[in-house]
């Protein structure tokens, strides 16, 4: 697709990393989809239920052969099943031309503790525009309005297209780190080794070594704490929520209802809750899942949320809950395990359990807008707890 003068005016004020207006903008995006810039300012807007025939169609556009499971029933869990929407709005706006609906960005309504309070606040994901009008600046155009709209605007997971523009527009945060542990040698040395016919063997003396080593490392749970199934998440963790909460620490609030529906009402993974509990007090809890590649089972630790204690760091809740996980998953059959970690004592803990760091799966995290009070905590990175759930990846 050859690039018009106005899109390329955009790109090489940008990657100079030249502050652009906000009439600039509607200025050089005008000429470059040859709309006049009054109509500009109304096309991008809230989606409505007529649309979504239209932004399932865009999906397929954009997504193309990537899409392998059922969209339009996996849209509507995403946007119109979250929890904290706004009397039966839809979390998408949609930017239109000609009556089409060319591009759109869809966000998820999230309560964030901070300062010892909670603050309604935003997580934008789903930036689509149609490929043939992909390059012409609509992305910068939606991230502005979205800045401007959302007084506390985040962003976890991105492309690599919309990474560069996202590290213009918004405040870039150090990111979530990437974390996995080998837990069959057999996959990994297949794909590795010159001569396959190695493989078994070498595995075999591997996973020994492997099997051996996290025995050793296991850590006993002890007699008045009970780490059970979850079926599905009840006011306990509400509770849990609340006690987690402190002054200090930075978190998207992990109520039952959000729970519930992002994780046990998923459509497209299955998804293994795990609560540690003290009588009936739940201490912590911790969610994973299986993705089949076409070479080896993943074993992901999504989420996790524990009760600070006055245990050492290896036979705290959170490492005993970490230790269940391991265990289940092996059970289940993964080859190796992926876990995503932003506090310094759960990477201690995962370093104990033999996870190795591995940057080139970090996830970018990006602070769109926040009102100036919340600035010094959600600046302050020791401050967050992130987990992959925070994402939209999985």
């Amino acid at each position: 697709m050859n690039s018009s003068p106005a899109s390329e005016t955009l790109a090489l004020a940008y990657a100079s990393m030249k502050p652009i207006s906000q009439p600039q903008i509607y200025a050089v995006l005008a000429r470059a989809l040859g709309m006049p810039s009054e109509h500009l300012r109304s096309a991008f807007r809230i989606a409505t239920p007529e649309d979504i025939p239209e932004i399932l169609r865009l999906r397929r556009d954009t997504l193309g052969p990537a899409i392998t499971w059922d969209d339009e029933k996996y849209w509507r869990w995403k946007y119109l099943e979250q929890p904290e929407l706004h009397n039966g709005e839809i979390p998408c706006w949609v930017f239109e031309k000609d009556d089409e609906i060319i591009a759109a960005m869809g966000f998820e309504r999230i309560q964030l503790c901070a300062n010892g309070k909670i603050y309604p606040g935003v997580w934008s994901y789903d930036i689509m525009v149609r490929p043939d009008y992909d390059g012409r600046g609509l992305g910068v155009l939606m991230n502005h309005v979205f800045q401007r709209h959302f007084p506390l605007l985040m962003v976890l997971g991105t492309n690599d297209r919309s990474t560069g523009m996202l590290e213009r527009l918004f405040t870039p945060l150090p990111p979530l780190r990437f974390w996995k542990k080998l837990i069959r040698a057999q996959p990994t040395l297949e794909r590795r080794l010159r001569w396959k016919s190695l493989a078994p063997p070498l595995a075999t003396m591997a996973d020994s070594f492997l099997a051996a080593y996290n025995y050793s490392t296991r850590i006993r749970v002890p007699p008045d704490l009970e780490i059970r199934r979850l079926d599905a998440f009840d006011e306990g963790v509400n509770l849990l929520c609340d006690r987690t909460q402190s002054q200090k620490t930075v978190l998207v609030r992990r109520h039952k209802d959000y729970l519930n529906w992002r994780y046990v009402s998923h459509p497209r993974h299955t998804y293994f809750c795990y609560g540690a509990f003290r009588a009936d007090r739940l201490q912590g809890y911790i969610v994973t899942h299986l993705a089949a590649t076409e070479h080896q089972t993943l074993g992901v630790i999504s989420d996790w949320l524990a009760e600070s204690d006055d245990s050492v760091i290896r036979c705290s809740v959170m490492r005993l809950l970490l230790q269940h996980a391991i265990h289940e998953l092996t059970r289940a059959g993964a080859d190796v395990l992926h876990a995503f970690a932003y506090q310094s004592s759960i990477e201690q803990i995962l370093r104990t359990l033999w996870f190795t760091r591995d940057p080139s799966g970090d996830i970018p995290f990006f602070l769109g807008a926040s009102p100036q009070e919340l600035q010094p905590y959600l600046l302050a990175n020791d401050n967050w707890i992130l987990t992959k759930g925070d994402s939209d990846i999985g």
